[in-house]
Protein backbone atom coordinates (compact mmCIF):
# COMPACT_ATOMS: atom_id res chain seq x y z
CA UNK A 1 0.00 0.00 0.00
CA UNK A 2 1.49 3.60 -0.86
CA UNK A 3 1.90 5.80 2.00
CA UNK A 4 -1.20 8.12 2.61
CA UNK A 5 0.87 11.58 2.23
CA UNK A 6 2.41 13.32 -1.00
CA UNK A 7 5.77 13.56 0.90
CA UNK A 8 8.47 11.15 -0.16
CA UNK A 9 11.89 10.98 0.15
CA UNK A 10 14.15 8.40 -1.43
CA UNK A 11 16.80 6.74 0.01
CA UNK A 12 18.44 3.59 -0.36
CA UNK A 13 17.59 0.94 2.69
CA UNK A 14 20.57 -0.78 3.59
CA UNK A 15 19.61 -3.11 6.76
CA UNK A 16 17.49 -6.59 6.19
CA UNK A 17 16.15 -9.12 7.79
CA UNK A 18 17.21 -12.55 5.54
CA UNK A 19 14.58 -15.27 6.14
CA UNK A 20 15.01 -18.99 5.41
CA UNK A 21 13.95 -19.53 1.77
CA UNK A 22 10.93 -21.65 1.36
CA UNK A 23 11.45 -23.80 -1.55
CA UNK A 24 8.80 -26.47 -3.22
CA UNK A 25 10.24 -28.62 -6.02
CA UNK A 26 7.31 -29.99 -8.17
CA UNK A 27 8.01 -33.01 -10.81
CA UNK A 28 5.44 -34.14 -13.18
CA UNK A 29 5.21 -36.00 -16.73
CA UNK A 30 2.66 -35.15 -19.14
CA UNK A 31 1.50 -37.24 -22.40
CA UNK A 32 -0.44 -34.94 -23.98
CA UNK A 33 -1.28 -35.10 -28.08
CA UNK A 34 -0.54 -31.54 -29.51
CA UNK A 35 -2.97 -29.99 -32.76
CA UNK A 36 -0.21 -27.84 -34.62
CA UNK A 37 -1.33 -25.78 -37.62
CA UNK A 38 1.27 -24.76 -40.45
CA UNK A 39 -0.20 -21.35 -41.22
CA UNK A 40 0.88 -20.05 -44.80
CA UNK A 41 -0.25 -16.29 -45.63
CA UNK A 42 1.51 -13.66 -47.93
CA UNK A 43 4.32 -15.87 -48.73
CA UNK A 44 5.57 -16.59 -44.82
CA UNK A 45 5.06 -19.95 -42.83
CA UNK A 46 4.43 -20.10 -38.94
CA UNK A 47 3.74 -23.15 -36.41
CA UNK A 48 1.01 -22.47 -33.68
CA UNK A 49 -1.77 -24.54 -31.57
CA UNK A 50 -4.21 -21.91 -32.08
CA UNK A 51 -6.34 -21.70 -35.92
CA UNK A 52 -4.64 -19.61 -38.55
CA UNK A 53 -6.14 -16.42 -39.00
CA UNK A 54 -8.33 -15.53 -42.05
CA UNK A 55 -7.23 -15.90 -45.05
CA UNK A 56 -4.21 -17.90 -44.31
CA UNK A 57 -4.19 -21.49 -45.80
CA UNK A 58 -4.19 -23.82 -42.81
CA UNK A 59 -2.74 -27.67 -42.45
CA UNK A 60 -3.52 -29.16 -39.29
CA UNK A 61 -1.29 -31.98 -37.82
CA UNK A 62 -1.32 -33.81 -35.07
CA UNK A 63 2.20 -34.48 -33.66
CA UNK A 64 2.97 -37.87 -31.47
CA UNK A 65 2.25 -37.09 -27.47
CA UNK A 66 4.34 -35.53 -25.53
CA UNK A 67 6.62 -37.59 -23.01
CA UNK A 68 8.19 -34.59 -21.48
CA UNK A 69 9.21 -34.48 -17.80
CA UNK A 70 9.15 -31.40 -15.92
CA UNK A 71 10.42 -29.50 -12.61
CA UNK A 72 9.65 -26.27 -11.01
CA UNK A 73 11.38 -25.12 -8.64
CA UNK A 74 9.69 -22.09 -6.43
CA UNK A 75 11.78 -20.04 -4.17
CA UNK A 76 10.65 -16.83 -1.65
CA UNK A 77 13.07 -14.71 0.41
CA UNK A 78 11.80 -12.26 3.04
CA UNK A 79 13.55 -8.78 3.41
CA UNK A 80 12.84 -6.01 5.51
CA UNK A 81 13.79 -2.09 5.72
CA UNK A 82 14.02 -0.59 9.16
CA UNK A 83 11.25 2.00 10.47
CA UNK A 84 11.19 3.92 14.14
CA UNK A 85 8.39 5.80 15.88
CA UNK A 86 6.71 5.86 19.29
CA UNK A 87 3.51 7.78 17.51
CA UNK A 88 1.37 7.48 14.89
CA UNK A 89 2.74 10.12 13.04
CA UNK A 90 6.17 9.36 13.49
CA UNK A 91 5.83 5.63 11.92
CA UNK A 92 3.92 5.85 9.03
CA UNK A 93 6.30 9.08 8.23
CA UNK A 94 8.73 6.63 8.37
CA UNK A 95 7.53 3.95 6.45
CA UNK A 96 6.52 6.76 3.97
CA UNK A 97 10.45 8.21 4.06
CA UNK A 98 11.90 4.64 4.17
CA UNK A 99 9.37 2.15 1.96
CA UNK A 100 10.42 1.07 -1.56
CA UNK A 101 9.19 2.97 -4.48
CA UNK A 102 6.72 5.03 -2.28
CA UNK A 103 5.06 1.76 -0.96
CA UNK A 104 5.32 0.29 2.35
CA UNK A 105 5.56 -2.88 1.04
CA UNK A 106 7.20 -4.62 -2.16
CA UNK A 107 6.76 -8.28 -4.02
CA UNK A 108 8.92 -9.10 -7.01
CA UNK A 109 9.37 -12.39 -9.48
CA UNK A 110 11.41 -13.97 -11.65
CA UNK A 111 11.39 -16.28 -13.75
CA UNK A 112 14.52 -18.95 -14.86
CA UNK A 113 13.96 -21.37 -17.55
CA UNK A 114 14.87 -24.04 -19.63
CA UNK A 115 14.43 -27.05 -21.74
CA UNK A 116 16.71 -30.02 -23.30
CA UNK A 117 14.88 -31.67 -26.50
CA UNK A 118 15.21 -34.84 -28.28
CA UNK A 119 14.32 -35.87 -31.70
CA UNK A 120 11.38 -37.50 -33.09
CA UNK A 121 10.63 -39.30 -36.16
CA UNK A 122 8.84 -36.45 -37.45
CA UNK A 123 10.91 -33.58 -35.73
CA UNK A 124 11.85 -32.60 -32.03
CA UNK A 125 9.90 -32.57 -28.89
CA UNK A 126 10.66 -31.01 -25.46
CA UNK A 127 12.12 -33.88 -23.17
CA UNK A 128 12.96 -31.90 -20.02
CA UNK A 129 11.78 -28.78 -18.17
CA UNK A 130 13.75 -26.98 -15.69
CA UNK A 131 11.70 -23.65 -14.27
CA UNK A 132 12.61 -21.69 -11.34
CA UNK A 133 10.52 -18.81 -10.00
CA UNK A 134 12.18 -16.74 -7.32
CA UNK A 135 9.55 -14.46 -5.51
CA UNK A 136 11.10 -11.70 -2.92
CA UNK A 137 9.09 -9.55 -0.27
CA UNK A 138 10.20 -6.59 1.37
CA UNK A 139 8.45 -5.77 4.31
CA UNK A 140 8.42 -2.39 7.25
CA UNK A 141 10.64 -3.91 10.19
CA UNK A 142 9.78 -1.67 13.36
CA UNK A 143 12.70 -1.19 14.84
CA UNK A 144 11.93 0.01 18.29
CA UNK A 145 8.47 -1.53 19.05
CA UNK A 146 9.03 -2.88 22.28
CA UNK A 147 8.92 0.32 24.16
CA UNK A 148 5.64 1.77 22.05
CA UNK A 149 2.22 1.87 23.64
CA UNK A 150 -0.16 -1.87 23.07
CA UNK A 151 -2.57 0.23 21.03
CA UNK A 152 -0.17 0.97 18.28
CA UNK A 153 1.55 -2.77 18.51
CA UNK A 154 -2.15 -3.82 17.68
CA UNK A 155 -2.37 -1.61 14.96
CA UNK A 156 0.74 -2.13 13.60
CA UNK A 157 0.11 -6.42 13.73
CA UNK A 158 -3.06 -5.60 12.14
CA UNK A 159 -1.54 -3.38 9.29
CA UNK A 160 1.57 -5.76 8.73
CA UNK A 161 -0.53 -8.94 8.44
CA UNK A 162 -2.82 -7.43 5.68
CA UNK A 163 0.15 -6.16 4.09
CA UNK A 164 2.10 -9.32 3.92
CA UNK A 165 -1.87 -11.14 2.61
CA UNK A 166 -1.06 -8.59 -0.37
CA UNK A 167 1.98 -9.04 -1.01
CA UNK A 168 1.83 -12.77 -0.90
CA UNK A 169 -0.84 -12.21 -3.24
CA UNK A 170 1.69 -10.89 -5.86
CA UNK A 171 4.37 -13.97 -5.48
CA UNK A 172 1.22 -16.30 -6.40
CA UNK A 173 0.84 -14.65 -9.31
CA UNK A 174 4.39 -15.76 -10.13
CA UNK A 175 4.02 -19.36 -8.81
CA UNK A 176 1.20 -19.86 -11.03
CA UNK A 177 3.25 -18.25 -14.37
CA UNK A 178 5.76 -21.07 -13.48
CA UNK A 179 3.04 -23.73 -13.18
CA UNK A 180 1.53 -22.75 -16.43
CA UNK A 181 4.51 -22.59 -18.36
CA UNK A 182 5.66 -25.81 -17.85
CA UNK A 183 2.19 -27.52 -18.37
CA UNK A 184 2.14 -25.26 -21.80
CA UNK A 185 6.08 -26.66 -22.37
CA UNK A 186 5.68 -30.20 -21.84
CA UNK A 187 2.19 -29.99 -23.53
CA UNK A 188 3.50 -29.07 -26.85
CA UNK A 189 4.73 -32.62 -28.41
CA UNK A 190 6.60 -33.04 -31.28
CA UNK A 191 6.78 -30.18 -33.49
CA UNK A 192 9.50 -29.10 -36.47
CA UNK A 193 12.82 -29.22 -35.19
CA UNK A 194 13.63 -25.59 -36.16
CA UNK A 195 10.23 -23.70 -35.12
CA UNK A 196 10.45 -25.22 -31.31
CA UNK A 197 12.61 -22.74 -29.59
CA UNK A 198 10.77 -19.83 -31.69
CA UNK A 199 6.72 -22.10 -30.57
CA UNK A 200 7.98 -22.45 -27.00
CA UNK A 201 9.40 -18.82 -26.44
CA UNK A 202 6.13 -17.65 -28.02
CA UNK A 203 3.85 -19.52 -25.23
CA UNK A 204 6.12 -18.52 -22.42
CA UNK A 205 5.29 -14.64 -23.75
CA UNK A 206 1.89 -15.44 -24.30
CA UNK A 207 1.74 -16.57 -20.41
CA UNK A 208 3.99 -14.06 -19.23
CA UNK A 209 1.81 -11.63 -20.51
CA UNK A 210 -1.14 -12.60 -19.20
CA UNK A 211 0.35 -13.17 -15.31
CA UNK A 212 1.52 -9.40 -15.52
CA UNK A 213 -1.37 -8.42 -16.93
CA UNK A 214 -3.22 -10.20 -13.66
CA UNK A 215 -0.71 -8.67 -11.26
CA UNK A 216 -1.56 -5.02 -12.27
CA UNK A 217 -5.14 -5.88 -12.57
CA UNK A 218 -4.52 -7.19 -8.95
CA UNK A 219 -2.84 -3.94 -7.60
CA UNK A 220 -5.96 -1.77 -8.93
CA UNK A 221 -8.79 -4.10 -8.02
CA UNK A 222 -7.64 -4.00 -3.58
CA UNK A 223 -5.97 -0.94 -4.58
CA UNK A 224 -2.51 -1.81 -3.76
CA UNK A 225 -4.18 -3.91 -0.26
CA UNK A 226 -6.30 -1.13 0.91
CA UNK A 227 -9.88 -3.27 0.08
CA UNK A 228 -7.58 -6.51 2.02
CA UNK A 229 -7.51 -4.29 5.32
CA UNK A 230 -3.57 -3.12 4.64
CA UNK A 231 -4.16 0.42 5.84
CA UNK A 232 -2.32 1.83 8.38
Amino acid sequence: MGPSTSERIWRRVKTYLRIPIVALAVFATCECNAQIYRCEHGGKISYSDQTCEAGAKSTKKAYSPSTASGTLDLQVVVTSYAVAGQDYESLLNSMNVNGPKGFHGLASWKIRKGFTTTRAKDGCRIATVYLTVTGEILMPRWEDKSTASADLQRRWARYYDALKMHEDGHIQNGRELGVLVKERWMSLGTLPCERLPEIAESEYQRVYGNLRSRDKEYDARTNHGATQGARF
